[in-house]
């Protein structure tokens, strides 16, 4: 099945739609508040998540399985203990004067730095279908994201990607159980300079003259140390804020390295 939009993620919808997947999310567990990945509902997850490079399936050891560790972890808090270790993640506890601790990666066990790839936001039923133009309309003009439908968990999702190649982006789905976030939960866009995060806002503003519900929160400067934050929140249409900002450093403070896309 071909959808216009969607480019060379045509498979998606072709994968999206097979049998065997409800949209359930998973059951939680004895102690420490962990839900247990429901297996019908990861399998269609694969199904999605395959065509963006991410395969699940492939990987050989239980270690690297996110439902395994889940499942290990629902036994009991290995953060109650000082040391926890894992094939996929070994960690040690550090003690400074300004922490109590710190986990950071043992220097000798390179495994690669982990990105964010996507985040999934649940709405109530019936919030999609309504306010999908809306969503996509302000998504789209604000943050250059590309928005279409995706068939997924048998219902029509929304995608919302910064990139050709899906390396980034934002899953909208219908769910009973879906996101309440009363307070400041949010996702931070990270800009390359104050001008952009100060257009960003004016255009945020621009919109709000005709949309009123549109919620935006500006900030004083953040000044630590040798680093300025500058940002504002917004939020619209989906559960969580949106923290835009800038994080400029004082000549000769800026990291050594950076991300670049390329």
């Amino acid at each position: 099945i071909a959808v216009a939009g969607l480019g060379r993620h045509e498979k998606i919808v072709a994968m999206a739609l097979q049998p065997g997947g409800q949209a359930i999310f998973g059951s939680p567990v004895g102690s420490g508040n962990v839900d247990v990945i429901d297996p019908r509902r990861e399998q269609q997850r694969e199904y999605f998540l395959c065509p963006l490079g991410f395969h699940p399936a492939k990987r050989g050891c239980s270690e690297e399985n996110p439902a395994a560790v889940v499942a290990r972890f629902a036994k009991g808090n290995s953060l109650d203990h000082g040391l926890t270790m894992t094939q996929s993640a070994i960690r040690r506890e550090v003690r400074t004067e300004d922490t109590i601790s710190t986990f950071v990666p043992v220097p000798e066990i390179h495994r690669g730095m982990l990105r964010f790839n996507h985040m999934e936001l649940t709405l109530p039923p019936g919030h999609l279908t309504r306010d999908r133009a809306a969503i996509s309309s302000f998504y789209n003009e604000i943050f250059d994201f590309e928005c279409f439908d995706v068939p997924i968990f048998e219902q029509q999702g929304l995608l919302l990607r910064t990139d050709p190649e899906t390396s980034q982006f934002l899953l909208v789905t219908e769910q009973e159980e879906h996101v309440r976030s009363p307070g400041y939960d949010h996702l931070g866009f990270l800009c390359e300079s104050r001008a952009r995060v100060d257009e960003i806002l004016a255009a945020c503003q621009r919109r709000q003259a005709t949309e009123p519900e549109i919620q935006i929160k500006e900030y004083d400067d953040l000044v630590i140390g040798p680093t300025t934050v500058h940002a504002f929140y917004v939020r619209h249409l989906l559960p969580i804020w949106f923290d835009v900002q800038v994080i400029e450093y004082a000549d000769g403070s800026a990291p050594q390295r950076d991300w670049h896309f390329g």
